[in-house]
């Protein structure tokens, strides 16, 4: 990512990480490639003392397996992992309040188009980025230099983001905020895009009269 920024001649990239996007998200933040970023219903780092046990059971095991032979595992997930399995455990371990955002016909057809396009050459890139995400982080979050907004929210059930919805996340980061809104779920980089894409606008403003 820092090669194809210097390649196109980029500067003051801003960027935005949902859900398992988080931790690359992260690392991008942590390398200087980016200079301010927004993290939407991310997942946490799960290896953290304060969060692993907050961690749902299924989730602690699927860490346990990966680290345990992390190439076994991806070898064995990857003969399962289909896109249409990954859509049913979305919609079933989503809240009531996201599922009916998710199951609403324009965004459903839309949403399932994505996940076909990203199973078009199989499992195993979905697979290689789940290893790569629920194994330890090579950064350390509080050496985090830009800023980072925290966006999430209670109605959110997915096991597979921050079990505290960000609380220890933004206490780790040098310069982090944390948006936690009661009503939304694990949906919100939808339903408050325009809030997400304004505040994450602010800091380049910010910036420019420092």
């Amino acid at each position: 990512m820092a090669q194809l920024v210097a390649f196109i001649d980029l500067y003051d990239v801003h960027a935005v990480g949902f859900s398992q996007g988080a931790p690359f998200a992260f690392a991008l933040a942590a390398r200087d490639v980016i200079a301010a970023l927004a993290i939407v219903s991310g997942q946490d780092d799960l290896a953290h003392p304060s969060v692993a046990p907050l961690l749902h059971p299924d989730v602690g095991g699927l860490i346990h397996a990966i680290r345990q032979d992390p190439c076994g595992f991806e070898e064995s997930f990857a003969r399962v992992a289909t896109q249409e399995a990954l859509w049913q455990l979305i919609i079933g371990m989503s809240s009531e309040r996201d599922r009916t955002y998710y199951l609403s016909p324009q965004f459903a057809d839309a949403y399932q188009q994505c996940l076909r396009e990203g199973f078009v050459n199989g499992a195993g890139p979905y697979v290689c980025d789940l290893v790569n995400a629920l194994s330890p982080w090579p950064f350390e979050i509080e050496q985090i230099r830009v800023p980072v907004d925290l966006w999430y929210g209670r109605a959110d059930a997915r096991t597979v983001h921050s079990p505290d919805f960000g609380s220890t996340l933004a206490s780790r980061l040098c310069h982090g905020s944390r948006m936690f809104h009661p009503e939304e779920g694990g949906s919100i980089l939808w339903t408050r895009s325009r809030d997400i894409l304004a505040k994450l606008k602010s800091h380049r403003y910010s910036s420019s009269h420092d």
